[in-house]
Formats: C-alpha cells, structure tokens, sequence
C-alpha cells in the first residue's frame, strides 16, 4: 500500500515539474511555403491589404532579383505575383488594383499597378504603367493617399518639380495642383483621414516648410499652415486617427511638440504643451490608435532616478481636455495592442534579468492596471485578438503567447532540428488571428512563419 501511495506522489510530483517547467505547454509555429519548389529568403515588407484585411503581401529575395508574394489568412501556400531585378512593395490597395512601389534607386521610385490575380507572375522588366510624362523621373517617398477612386502620389516631372499627382486605377496620371516654387520643394508624407488627404511641401526661398489638404480637386487643395525655418520638415512622417491627422512641430514658443489638423486653418494647430521647457522638445513617438484617438509616447521633462526624462504612454482625442497621460512606460519593452485593450512595459520594483512589469489600459485613468511581472521582456506583439511577447535569456529569445487568465505564457515551440532563435524577428504583422514574422526557426535562413 505505502508502495502505492509513493508511486501516485511521484507521479504527481513529475507532473508538477513539467507543468511548471521542464514541459511547458507549446503552440507550434506554420511555415510559408511557395508552390513549384520556389526558393525564396529574407522575408521583408508586410503589408496587409484586400476588401476584408485577409491578404498579406511581402517582398523576398530570390535568384536574380526580388519577388512579390501574397498568402491569405485561410492557407500557408504563398502566390508570386511578380519578379523583378528591383525591389517591389505593395503601398496602396482601391477595389481589386493594387499599387506597387518599384524601387529605381537613388531615392526615386516607379508605382506599378497590379491587379489582384494576374494569371501567371509578371516577368522582370514589366511596366504597368508607362514611364511617360509627366512622371517621366518617377516619384519620391513612398507614402500614398486614397481620394475616392485615385491614388495621391508625390510626382516628379523632368523640371525636377515634386507635385501631387492623382493616379486612377487604369493608370492615368494626372497633375493635381502644381506647388512647387523651386527643385525638390513639392509634396512629401502624403496621409489620408476621413475625406480628406494632406500632405507636406519643403518651403520656399523665403518661407518654411507647409501642411496641405486636399480633397481630390485643383480647387479644394489649400495651405493649411507654414512653419519657420526647419519646424515642420524634419519631423515627419504624419498619422491618421478618425478624421484627423497627427505630427510633430515646433513654432517660436514651444519647441518639438504633438499637433493636429482637422483639415481646417484654425483647426492646425498644436495639442498641447506636454514639455514646459522652451529649450527641449516632449521626444514624442506615435504608437498607434485606439479607436478615433492616438495614443504616443512622451516626456513632459520629469526626470527618473538615477538620471534621464521618463517617458510616458500618453493617450489624445486632438483636444488640450482630451489629451491625458496614462502611465510611465519603458519604450524599450514594446506596446501592443489588443482589441480595446493596450498593453505596455514599465519598471517595475523587480528589476533583476532584465524583468518588466505588464501592464494594459482600456485608454482610461481607472483603466490602466498591472497585470504580472516578465522576467526578460523584450518586445510585444498583437495577433489582433491575442497577445504575444518576446523573452531574451542569455544568447536566445523566446517567442509566447500570453494568457490573460492565467497570466503565463504559452511558448511557441522551434520546429524539430530547429536552432536557437538567435535574434528577434525581423519584422512582423497580424492578419486574420495569426502573428506573421520573420525569422530562422529551422536552420535553412529567414523566413515567414505565422503562429495562432
């Protein structure tokens, strides 16, 4: 009977150590593959596009050049849509054509139209759209708007002028409005919100760099704002949330802060005034959008122990009374976010290897709570509906999923034969459920995997 006894508690004893530890439960990661016995490395580019966000394309490499891939969310078996000696990104999707960007080299770029299901890959060398005038020098930057049924594209015609442009989806090219007062002085960081599409120009010889909107027509197409000296240009890029779109400025009483534009003159204009100090700017960072507003990251010049601002998550509506500071946050442990539900790192009093503690808010004071604390935390991710993070031990990272229940994670398991994951992935996105990034889980080079 004692022999029974003994034998049931080393049983139970065995099976606490592998819950715990040794036998940690495992999700197994699915890898991209490529009909035909295609060979294709280096992953890059995510993009998610298609009436229903169910399609993802990237760019790899492959022999004698690059390729253009698309994998849905239902299938692991990716389509090459088009080969090229140069490198292909999808930048924009209206209906089913797809606007590529072809990289020319030398900062210029050719924007080739695609449409969603060519029957056999595009060969190197195709141009979908002619190299005539007036963008006969291609386009520069590789940011696009959406006006309706037409891209809005930063053109550059052989005077050296860089002007907007509108592209249907058949491939015509027409000048939108014509703002260029000298060589490579036109329209940079084209962003659409709402019905509107805005965009930035470099200044002229007596006057900074300006914020326009445009809403498709020659007419509707006016200056917002100019900025003195470089306070507008060298903060770009701009982001959308709802009907308005954010970026950073600095005029002659404040130095780099968040402002805002509905589109109107009097409706451009700065947030707020998160750094007091007139010598230092707020360092602020877009993280993403939470419903219709912008959460970023910010310094309002208080300073941490032992030294160093601290930075915050800080969340805005567009508004002064609507712009509130969340909680500090180390930008170094990532931010994700899921649902309705953002997730952040911040110090925490357990600081030994590396640990952070967790935390997630709903966007409001009373909503913003810790949750655990992760010892390594490196990075977070969203699979749209779930939250994943990376760990680093020693000389390799681990890849889990989170459980907000139980708050432990799941590890995502290497495939057999698989080596050490060395580094963090390279890039990565959600789609459908799924984290997609890039990474050698198996020894043969980097690829695309996707988890769930």
């Amino acid at each position: 009977m004692k022999s029974i006894n003994f034998l049931v508690l080393l049983i139970a004893l065995i099976a606490f150590v592998s819950n715990d530890s040794i036998g940690q439960a495992t999700i197994a990661p699915v890898k991209i593959v490529y009909p035909n016995g295609i060979s294709v490395t280096a992953p890059t580019s995510l993009v998610v596009a298609g009436p229903k966000k169910d399609q993802l394309y990237f760019t790899g490499s492959k022999s004698g050049g690059f390729g253009l891939y698309r994998v849905t969310s239902a299938s692991s078996l990716a389509e090459e849509l088009m080969v090229d000696e140069r490198k292909l990104t999808l930048v924009a999707t209206i209906g089913r054509r797809n606007l590529i960007r072809r990289d020319e080299g030398l900062e210029l770029f050719r924007y080739l139209l695609l449409a969603p299901r060519p029957s056999t890959p595009l060969p190197i060398g195709t141009e979908l759209i002619p190299g005539s005038a007036p963008l006969d020098r291609g386009v520069l930057d590789w940011n696009v708007g959406t006006q309706g049924s037409r891209f809005v594209v930063q053109g550059v015609s052989s005077s050296t002028d860089t002007d907007p442009y509108l592209l249907d989806t058949l491939g015509t090219q027409t000048l939108l409005k014509d703002i260029a007062q000298g060589p490579n002085r036109g329209a940079f960081h084209v962003v659409s919100a709402g019905a509107r599409t805005f965009f930035m120009d470099g200044g002229t010889s007596d006057a900074g760099p300006g914020l326009w909107q445009t809403d498709g027509t020659s007419a509707g197409t006016t200056l917002l704002r100019r900025w003195q000296g470089d306070g507008l240009w060298r903060f770009a890029p701009m982001v959308a949330a709802g009907n308005k779109i954010y970026f950073k400025a600095a005029d002659t009483a404040n130095n780099e802060e968040l402002w805002v534009s509905d589109g109107s003159a009097s409706g451009t204009k700065l947030v707020k005034e998160i750094n007091p100090d007139p010598a230092k700017g707020s360092e602020t960072s877009f993280v993403g959008v939470l419903g219709t507003k912008l959460l970023f990251t910010a310094t309002d010049g208080t300073l941490g122990n032992p030294s160093g601002v601290v930075h915050s998550l800080w969340i805005t509506d567009g508004t002064a009374q609507g712009t509130m500071k969340l909680s500090v946050c180390d930008r170094s442990g990532g931010i994700a976010i899921v649902g309705m539900q953002v997730y952040f790192a911040r110090k925490g009093t357990n600081t030994a290897n590396g640990a952070l503690d967790l935390y997630q808010t709903d966007g409001t004071l009373a909503g913003t709570k810790f949750v655990t604390t992760i010892t390594g935390l490196d990075e977070l991710y969203s699979s749209g509906n779930s939250l994943f993070y990376l760990t680093k031990e020693v000389q390799q990272f681990k890849l889990q999923k989170f459980n907000t229940k139980t708050k432990k994670g799941t590890l995502v398991q290497l495939p057999a034969g698989g080596r050490t994951l060395g580094r963090a992935p390279g890039y990565s996105t959600a789609m459908g459920g799924w984290l997609y990034f890039t990474a050698d889980l198996d020894g043969n080079g980097e690829a695309l995997w996707k988890v769930q």
